[in-house]
């Protein structure tokens, strides 16, 4: 009889260990310098082309995660694609068996030999197949875990997901205001016990700090408008004041302004009445001044949005809507590149006064699976000539040149009300599946609810998972709402896509 050095022995145990290992997800991470384990290891998988099934179906990027014998598309398919007639292209060292296993809803399995029957269609539609390997010398084997994932919701439509409510941290049946600087937000809001100024870092959380302060005499708080170092609100005689300590204490500018459009390069922007009944575009600190175009909004208009382009090497700051010098509605967007002022709408959105905008992102997918990130604007909300509270979503792709009504899946969500001369920001939230965020009521969303079905998921090869990524929301606080009372709460609102786990 044969006798086994206590080497060989060794080796015949680690055999064994691979043998029964290969699919624990507890084991070590993979040796690629191991030839035991190289025998049975999967080099390459992409799917054969077919245009009919989805154009460049054969670049597909898989992953292939050895440590967890997973092989796996990370950026889904579109919503729709078939899956159940797929070719796979498997590259393989020489193998005694490679035996792709198909499920079945009756337990009857088929399974393909890949080695004599290379070109079989594999039904991947179950969910995922097995593929079955064994070295050429029968000591190793292993079995893989294949899955081909498909969107179950179309991720780049403009669909609401996470959408919740929570109060504003105090009485506001007066009005409210909500400013952002820098990475801090302050809500200040007007009751009959006088005005609270609220300010959180953590708006997720939903942890608030909230102190009394005092405005100036006959202050409108819908003017408040925050810079980089100071506050300004105007007041009731068109008078602008100033705040260098949040608004604890307030001073005079000596500047006059009936309407503040925005902050453009740490300025104040904004419109002065003469006594002929026409208006000026003025700043503050003074530098610039202009008449102001019939066809020119001088209120009611959203907050701005300041950008810069490849077309241009100044900043552009726009703004949409509002009330001209005439009292007509436009829904216009107009530009202001810190001098002069233009409309640049080609297809303006519905007249509307009080709308809020905020500038935010989509996805499109190129033919080579790769997403490109595109900047989009949405504005919402406003009051219309009729006096009507306008529950419209608008879209523009383009900065506001051409405006369209948001596909269906991205108008609001039933309980989030119409509402007009609200405040509207875009912070990010750390998503993590352990958080959790006190204060905040979920809100039922459209029909589309049924899509939401979460991805099918699966491990990378990455060395630490992401467990954790900000995620933009949308945040739309106070306002008023269509019978003028004042709305007391913070409604937010996520985009689907954004939602998604990042790929590694």
């Amino acid at each position: 009889m044969t006798r086994f050095p206590s080497i060989y022995l060794t080796l015949l145990g680690v055999v064994a260990m691979l043998v029964t290992a290969c699919n624990d997800d507890k084991e070590e991470p993979y040796d690629y310098s191991n030839p035991l384990r190289n025998s049975v290891m999967v080099s390459a998988f992409s799917l054969q082309a077919d245009d009919s099934i989805l154009t460049n179906l054969d670049s597909v990027f898989f992953t292939i995660d050895l440590d967890h014998s997973l092989i796996f598309n990370a950026d889904s398919l579109p919503k729709g694609t078939r899956v159940n007639r797929l070719i796979p292209v498997i590259s393989l060292p020489a193998l005694k068996k490679a035996e792709i296993t198909m499920p079945s809803s009756t337990g009857a399995d088929t399974v393909v030999n890949y080695l004599t029957n290379s070109t079989d269609s594999i039904d991947f539609s179950r969910g995922y197949v097995k593929l079955y390997l064994q070295s050429l010398n029968e000591e190793v084997e292993c079995t893989y875990t294949i899955y081909v994932n498909v969107h179950k919701m179309n991720p780049d439509s403009l669909a609401w997901g996470d959408a919740a409510w929570a109060a504003i941290p105090s009485a506001a049946s007066d009005g409210s205001k909500a400013v952002k600087i820098d990475d801090k937000v302050y809500i200040f809001a007007e009751s009959a016990n006088g005005v609270s100024r609220s300010a959180t870092d953590n708006l997720t959380g939903n942890i608030w700090a909230t102190e009394q302060v005092t405005l100036p005499a006959g202050a409108r708080l819908e003017s408040l408008t925050a810079c980089s170092s100071a506050l300004y609100i105007l007041d009731s005689d068109n008078a602008l004041h100033t705040s260098a300590d949040l608004g604890s204490t307030w001073s005079a500018t000596g500047a006059t302004m009936s309407h503040i459009y925005g902050v453009f390069s740490d300025k104040l922007i904004g419109v002065e009445p003469q006594s002929d009944g026409s208006y000026l575009h003025v700043t503050y600190p003074a530098s610039v001044t202009s008449a102001v175009s019939p066809d020119c909004p001088v209120s009611g208009t959203s907050q701005t949005v300041t950008y810069t382009s490849e077309w241009s090497t100044e900043p552009m700051m726009i703004l949409v809507g509002g009330r001209r010098a005439d009292g007509s509605l436009t829904g216009d967007c107009w530009a202001f590149d810190g001098n002069e002022w233009a409309p640049s709408s080609i297809t303006p959105m519905a007249a509307i006064e009080g709308a809020v905008m905020v500038p935010y992102f989509a996805y499109s997918q190129k033919s080579d699976w790769t997403l490109t990130k595109r900047s989009i604007l949405l504005a919402m909300g406003g009051r219309k000539a009729s006096g009507e509270v306008n529950s419209t979503v608008y879209i523009s792709y383009d900065r506001g040149v051409h405006w369209s009504v948001a596909p269906t899946s991205m108008q609001l969500p039933a309980d989030i009300p119409a509402l007009y001369g609200a405040s509207a920001l875009v912070q990010s939230k750390l998503i993590t599946s352990r958080a959790a965020y006190s204060g905040w009521n979920p809100l039922q969303l459209k029909p589309l609810a049924p899509w939401y079905v979460p991805m099918s998921t699966a491990s990378s090869r990455a060395s630490e998972p992401i467990t954790e990524w900000d995620c933009p929301y949308i945040y739309i606080i106070g306002g008023h709402k269509a019978d003028g009372t004042y709305s007391e709460q913070i409604y937010r609102a996520v985009i689907n896509r954004l939602m998604f786990k990042p790929i590694q």
